[in-house]
């Protein structure tokens, strides 16, 4: 507001004086307008505007004068030659002279005035810039100005009369804005343009603006690429509202706007402003009813956002886009479907991405591409249809599409992803023939090629092949880049092909390819996991040798080459020479390097080293002290290191619990004990400031020593210590307990301590793979010791378990572990388990199943009831060159005789004495059973002789067995024989004279008991005979049964009643019993009923039957008589034999008994 300051005509604009010769401030510009973004006008320069020069009148600006007429010509003149600086100097002077350098402002009476004063208020103009009165004009002259700006395209001095006219006369007119921004889009300063727009919207509050000015102003950017000025634009179109909802007469432009920010947005990869725009444009579209216009710019926009977010990589974002992007047919093209393919297959869609791709040709209408078959093929392979994605490659090799073969590096990506695809499904080979394929059709590898199929090669362990594909590779002067070499000697390393990488290493040396610490840490890696501990020695010291430092695990892995290839002194050099080097050495290579050396007994070069690291300014740690001790233990220096212990720990020296560990662990080899005990007592009564308090390890180092020792009562003691001060068990602590119980043959402890160590490798395991301990020795022995005990105790159940386990931890499986666990299986009759473990035996190429293997499964065939498998097995043996042992016969006729198949039996017994075996009681206990079921008491009677003339005692099975078939048979005078040869003679031992009529059944079958009742009643005959039938010579017999207190069902004795039944039914007359008043266990057969018994058998008029009465009438009194009989018995058959008869005897090799080779020999199967 402009106010009267004094008489003289000084005024104030809002609160200011103006006077001529001095600056305009800045708020004399609209106060609520924001400044331009940046400054538009360098050097002010003097305003001359006035709308006079367009022959208009206005009124005068200050004092009520009006331009005269020589001014208005100056005015004119300066229109149309752009504004010299000689008319404004002649206007310049004239408005001095005419105003006397008086104030340039308002009176009082047009303050007074606000109609008038507003009027006039347009067209105040102060000219302050050079001090000079510059005099009254209207936004008439500075619309001329720009008029003659425009005309000349000065587009400089344009923006300068806008400037002046915003700080003399405020805002200027759109009119003048629209002029300055189409001359500045004509001259092409289209960011400058951009700039006057955002200062035109912000002073137009009544939008008189077009907004075809912006859009005008936006498509020069897009063509410029200014496209951040195109977003700037386009807010402030959308904010200020000259685009938007509602605005049906303005839908084209908003359509373009929207259309011209979208591709900014893209350009600028704005994936957040390009999804409000398409937001916002669907609003619009909806508020606005729809229309051409729209629905043209809805095809079109989709793709726009689809391609922002895809390039911003918001593939999960762009895939809601894609489906609209696709159906655009005027918008959709294959670069566009090769990026929605992409996209899915980012996002794990691959079906779909196949998909796309079959509808490319029909429903989309675009052919595909090499780049579309690459990324197809790349879907497929992780979607595992490796079979369709080789498919498409070998049909792209094979089209004569243009397309294809114009374009040899995308071809080259195609096989890329063919390979890839193959890696991914873990085919190597087909990997190798697509590569072979793609050759012939004339597709050329490249770099990436040969890497991915190395890789591919790499990851299926055939390194060797990946080798040869390198040679290749560089044979075709390919180089391969260093990671893709690191790579495949890693997988080297994993696949333990150490030769293989070191065969790779030196094709890379040759090539002159560079090679670092990384390349040789990964080559001896592999070489120590091939056991190829020379060469990691030789490599390590050419590292070295070229200055490479080696990281922790290299070291590690010459230092235990060193260990286990017993070249201990070693160790030592390879510290001296990571010291030469000055490749840094840790506390813990330190320790390894001396625990090498301390094995080897090196003192000297211990105490040498350790003088050494004291003159480099190291102080020796715990371990190296602890080495040290180990040393003097392992050259059986006990007392000095004993010695060393105390003096170390008085010099202050780090003595720990390890080092005391040591001393005790080498009493195992001398058995002190004691002293072991001591020890381990002087640890547990140690302040604790001493830190030699014992742990694991030293309960694992006393426990061995107690076990080796045999005391294993203390170890088990130390055992269940550990557990109540709260220790944790570890692999070593069951590993000593299951080896001090085998020792002693306690099986049931060692199987209990095989299941807490299984609980404890459980729980340690690592994704199933079981931690195994450093040292194998006694963790093998331990397994196979369990397996023994698995054997013994019939646990086959634990036996197939741990094999299962060393087969998981690639543990050497021998012969004797398998035979353990088939005999686990033959004690428990599992057939099946037994003959699955054989077959795995036969499948491997380094074990082969021994005698005691198939022994043991005909064993489990033969208790399974399975005799034609246990025959199967037992001609296979044979097959195999496998001489069958007697428990293979004995199992085979065992199974047999148990089935019933007495022929077959006795036949095996028969091929047994061919094969030159000799039978043991085992064997005549089966085929007495087989003779038992076949109810051949002649062949079992045979037997009997045979056995015992080769002087072998029977057993208690065996008698039985032939003394039933015997009572079944009838022939009471041999079973009675057979008694009193074996059981009567003992029982005599046992006997008190006083009850020399007197049988004891206790412990005999019913068969034997007969007999033994049957040979009693003999003996008293026979006195009462020789005693000519006196009856003082007869007693009361009395046969002692028992109460029955061991019978199945308690005291319901089971040979009382058969005893009764046979003196009443057999004896003529009867002989009844009673039961003895004084024991119930015994029957008593009176005086007199025995008298009966004598008397009628001795008026029958025939000899008594004699116990020794055998083959025919003979009376024999000894085994040798036995034997004597029966082989005149043989030779007399055999001479009265006729021609074709069967022989017996031994010179018809026992046919009788066995079976002949030559006849029916097929039966066996």
């Amino acid at each position: 507001m402009v106010e009267a300051s004094s008489p003289a005509g000084r005024g104030v604009w809002r609160g200011q004086p103006l006077t001529v010769g001095r600056d305009v401030p800045a708020f004399a510009v609209n106060a609520k307008a924001p400044p331009p973004p940046y400054r538009m006008f360098g050097t002010d320069l003097p305003v001359v505007v006035g709308a006079a020069a367009c022959g208009a009148s206005t009124p005068a600006a200050a004092g009520g004068l009006r331009p005269t007429g020589r001014e208005t010509a100056v005015l004119r003149s300066l229109a149309r030659e752009g504004g010299s600086c000689r008319h404004e100097s002649r206007l310049r002077r004239r408005r001095v002279r005419a105003r006397g350098g008086e104030t340039l402002c308002m009176t009082a009476q047009q303050q007074q005035e606000p109609q008038q004063r507003n009027r006039e208020r347009r067209w105040l103009v102060p000219a302050a810039a050079v001090g000079v009165v510059a005099g009254a004009s209207d936004y008439k002259r500075v619309e001329a100005q720009m008029s003659a700006c425009e005309a000349r395209g000065q587009w400089r001095e344009a923006m300068e009369i806008v400037e002046r006219s915003r700080k003399v006369t405020g805002t200027p007119t759109p009119t003048v804005y629209i002029a300055l921004v189409r001359l500045l889009l004509r001259c092409g300063q289209a960011e400058a343009a951009a700039d006057v727009l955002n200062t035109a919207i912000v002073d137009d509050r009544a939008r008189r603006i077009p907004g075809q000015v912006g859009l005008d102003v936006m498509k020069q950017l897009v063509a410029g690429k200014c496209f951040k000025r195109v977003l700037d634009v386009y807010r402030m179109l959308r904010v200020r509202g000259y685009i938007g909802r509602g605005r049906n007469s303005r839908a084209r432009l908003t359509t373009m706007v929207t259309c011209y920010g979208a591709r900014a947005a893209e350009a600028l990869i704005a994936w957040r402003d390009v999804q409000d725009i398409y937001r916002l444009y669907l609003a619009d579209r909806e508020a606005s009813g729809g229309g051409e216009d729209w629905e043209g710019l809805g095809r079109s926009l989709p793709c726009v956002v689809f391609r922002t977010l895809y390039k911003a990589k918001r593939y999960e974002e762009a895939l809601p886009y894609l489906e609209d992007a696709l159906a655009s047919n005027k918008f959709c093209n294959t670069i566009l479907i090769n990026m929605g393919i992409n996209c899915l297959g980012k996002t794990k869609r691959w079906e779909e991405a196949v998909a796309v791709f079959e509808r490319m040709p029909t429903e989309l209408g675009h052919e595909p591409d090499s780049m579309t078959h690459g990324l197809v093929i790349n879907s497929l392979a992780v979607s595992g249809r490796t079979e369709e994605a080789i498919e498409l490659f070998d049909s792209m090799c094979k089209s004569t599409n243009p397309i294809f073969k114009s374009n040899p590096p995308a071809l080259t990506a195609c096989l890329n992803s063919a390979i890839n695809a193959c890696d991914i499904a873990g085919r190597w080979e087909d990997a190798l023939d697509v590569a072979r394929r793609a050759e012939k059709a004339g597709v050329k590898p490249d770099m990436i090629s040969y890497s991915t199929l190395m890789n591919t090669l790499c990851h299926a362990g055939e390194c060797r092949r990946a080798l040869e594909v390198f040679r290749k590779m560089i044979k075709k002067k390919l180089e391969p880049g260093l990671v893709s070499c690191n790579y495949v000697l890693t997988y080297c390393s994993k696949h333990k092909a150490g030769m293989v990488a070191m065969e790779f290493l030196t094709v890379m040396k040759k090539a002159k390819l560079k090679v670092t610490a990384v390349s040789y840490n990964a080559v001896i890696a592999a070489l120590f996991q091939e056991e190829q501990y020379h060469l990691v020695l030789e490599m390590f010291r050419e590292m070295q040798l070229f200055g490479l430092s080696p990281d922790g695990f290299a070291i590690k892995h010459c230092l235990q080459a060193c260990d286990i290839t017993e070249v201990y002194d070693a160790a030592g050099g390879v510290v001296r020479g990571l010291w030469k080097t000055g490749t840094p050495v840790d506390e813990r290579a330190y320790t390894i390097a001396f625990s090498v050396l301390a094995r080897g007994a090196y003192i000297g070069v211990i105490e040498d080293l350790m003088n050494d690291m004291e003159t480099r300014g190291e102080t020796p740690g715990e371990g190296c002290y602890t080495s040290l001790i180990t040393a003097y233990c392992k050259a059986e220096l006990y007392e000095e290191a004993q010695e060393l212990l105390y003096r170390l720990k008085s010099e202050g020296k780090p003595i720990r619990t390890a080092a005391y560990t040591s001393v005790i662990s080498s009493c195992k080899q001398r058995g002190e004990w004691e002293r072991a005990q001591a020890l381990f007592e002087e640890m547990q009564q140690a302040p604790p400031e001493e830190n030699i308090a014992p742990n694991q390890f030293t309960y694992n180092a006393l426990i061995s020593v107690y076990t080796f020792s045999g005391r294993l009562d203390l170890a088990t003691q130390k055992f269940t210590e550990m557990a109540e001060v709260g220790l944790q068990y570890d692999i070593r602590t069951f590993v000593n307990m299951i080896l001090g119980f085998a020792r002693e043959d306690r099986y049931k402890d060692v199987l209990v301590m095989f299941q807490g160590l299984e609980s404890l490798m459980s729980a340690n395991s690592r994704d199933g793979v079981v931690v195994q301990p450093s040292s194998q020795t006694g963790y093998r022995n331990c397994y196979h010791e369990t397996l023994k005990g698995c054997e013994v105790e019939g646990n086959w159940q634990m036996a197939r378990r741990i094999l299962k386990s060393m087969h998981l931890q690639s543990m050497d499986v021998d012969v004797v572990a398998y035979g353990a666990a088939i005999g686990a299986c033959g004690r428990k009759g599992r057939w099946k388990e037994a003959l699955e473990i054989l077959r795995e035996m036969e499948a491997r190429d380094d074990v082969s199943p021994n005698v005691i293997c198939f022994s043991s499964a005909i064993t489990a065939c033969e208790k399974g009831g399975e005799w034609r498998k246990a025959l199967h097995l037992l001609l296979k043996m044979i097959n195999s060159g496998i001489e069958p042992d007697t428990i293979a016969y004995n199992a085979s006729i065992s199974a047999s005789a148990n089935c019933g198949e007495w022929q077959m039996a006795l036949k095996l017994f028969d091929s047994l004495f061919k094969a030159g075996l000799i039978p043991d009681a085992r064997t005549y206990s089966a085929v007495m059973i087989a003779c038992f079921k076949g109810h051949q008491w002649q062949k079992a009677m045979e037997l009997f002789l045979r056995m015992v003339s080769e002087g072998k005692l029977p057993n208690k099975q065996t008698i039985n067995i032939l003394m039933e078939l015997l009572d079944e048979a009838g022939q009471y005078s041999k079973a009675v024989y057979i008694y009193e040869s074996i059981f009567a003679r003992q029982q005599a031992e046992n006997w008190d004279p006083a009850d020399k009529d007197a049988v004891d059944l206790h412990g005999y079958s019913q068969a034997v008991a007969k007999a033994a009742i049957r040979s009693g009643l003999s003996r008293v005959l026979q006195r009462y005979l020789v005693a000519e039938k006196d009856p003082s010579v007869v007693e009361q017999f009395t046969i002692i049964t028992g109460r029955g207190r061991h019978s199945r069902q308690a005291f319901e004795p089971v040979l009382r009643p058969v005893a009764q039944d046979m003196l009443l039914e057999e004896f003529e007359p009867p002989l009844p019993t009673h039961f003895d008043p004084t024991n119930d266990g015994r029957l008593q057969v009176r005086k007199e009923d025995i008298l009966a018994w004598c008397s009628r058998e001795s008026e029958k008029g025939r000899r008594a039957p004699a116990p020794a009465d055998d083959v025919g009438s003979l009376k024999l009194r000894g085994v040798a008589d036995l034997k004597l009989a029966y082989d005149r018995a043989v030779h007399e058959a055999a001479a009265t034999a006729t021609p074709g008869d069967e022989v017996k005897g031994k010179e018809a090799g026992w046919s009788g008994v066995g079976w002949s080779r030559n006849a029916n020999e097929s039966e066996m199967v």
